[in-house]
């Protein structure tokens, strides 16, 4: 069986394939990426991965949507699809649809174009399944219906083999990630930029994945909330920051309202945490990895230098969530073949 990790973000959807070597019980992971969609000019916004955007109208997904209706004007896979997808009635059919075709997606990818049965980790960034609170009820949570969407996901993977799925948090996922690499070390960081939130966490048991938090703040959302009421044009303000989300500093100034909400919002929390961890004694630094959509948000940042290094850039940090997820299944998968 296959293993892989989905991490749905706000603007892309990642998948991550884990695997082991015979004789080598660490996990590896390989990135998954979509053929090249040579009849669209959206493939290199999105670095290989598959844009998180559909077309209620005509059912279309993925770079498809963005043909047939633009950026700006698509639908998400969202709070709003996933509450709809546990819903009944003609809602439920309409997204199930939607779905089963995102699920095609997953499987045009030529890594996946296996007769093979797949065990998805599946990451939802920001995403509520439950509807809000109501307000005049704080003190009445809404019950956890992540069963229920085990349930309709895995009743509607069987057509295109996705078999079973587990829906995890990112905090699971990020402690398997942690446990799974060979050279991370304690005290280490980790700003994982999300959805909702920008997380910070240290590393305290490597080798079991034990994490800190250190501090929370504004994500991705927050942000488009502040550079969609200064930016011109909708289109091509989402359009630029895209671009910037899969390469530090590629079109930073021709979207002007991003690095204001930089200096504001996002990096004070991150320097003030950063800068009340003990200085270590050690030659060896503090290394500051980023990860998440939105890790390319924090490359500009400048840390104290007695107190952490910034990691070199690396593009598998947007695939971090995924392999988190993918590392989860691929545990469960070993331990299954172990019984």
């Amino acid at each position: 069986m296959l293993t892989i990790g989905i991490h749905i973000g706000h603007f892309t959807i990642r998948i991550s394939q884990s695997y082991t070597k015979p004789g080598d019980s660490h996990i590896q992971f390989g990135t998954v990426e979509w053929p090249s969609h040579t009849h669209t000019h959206w493939y290199s916004c999105y670095g290989g991965a598959l844009p998180n955007a559909y077309d209620p109208t005509s059912g279309k997904v993925g770079y498809e949507a963005l043909d047939e209706v633009g950026l700006a004007s698509v639908a998400r896979l969202d709070s709003d699809f996933f509450q709809k997808l546990l819903g009944e009635g003609s809602e439920y059919e309409e997204v199930s649809r939607i779905w089963e075709r995102v699920q095609q997606s997953f499987r045009n990818c030529p890594a996946l174009r296996v007769r093979e049965p797949v065990h998805v980790g599946l990451i939802l960034d920001g995403i509520e399944l439950s509807p809000s609170a109501n307000k005049w009820r704080p003190w009445s949570r809404p019950a956890d219906r992540t069963p229920v969407l085990v349930e309709r996901l895995q009743v509607l993977g069987k057509k295109a083999g996705l078999q079973q799925y587990d829906v995890l948090s990112d905090r699971a996922a990020m402690e398997r990630y942690v446990s799974s690499q060979e050279v991370m070390q304690q005290g280490e960081v980790i700003a994982i930029v999300e959805s909702d939130y920008t997380r910070l966490w240290e590393v305290t048991d490597p080798t079991r994945g034990l994490l800190r938090p250190l501090c929370s703040t504004t994500g991705i959302r927050h942000l488009l909330t502040r550079i969609e009421r200064t930016e011109a044009s909708k289109e091509d303000t989402l359009r630029l920051l895209l671009e910037e989300l899969q390469e530090p500093g590629r079109r930073t100034a021709q979207c002007q309202g991003v690095s204001q909400w930089q200096e504001e919002r996002l990096f004070p929390e991150i320097l003030r945490a950063v800068r009340q961890l003990p200085s270590t004694k050690a030659k060896r630094k503090r290394v500051l990895h980023f990860g998440g959509e939105g890790a390319a948000l924090l490359s500009a940042i400048a840390v104290p230098t007695d107190r952490a290094q910034v990691a070199d850039w690396q593009a598998s940090g947007l695939y971090m969530l995924a392999d988190g997820a993918a590392a989860v299944v691929c545990d469960a998968r070993m331990k299954n073949a172990e019984a």
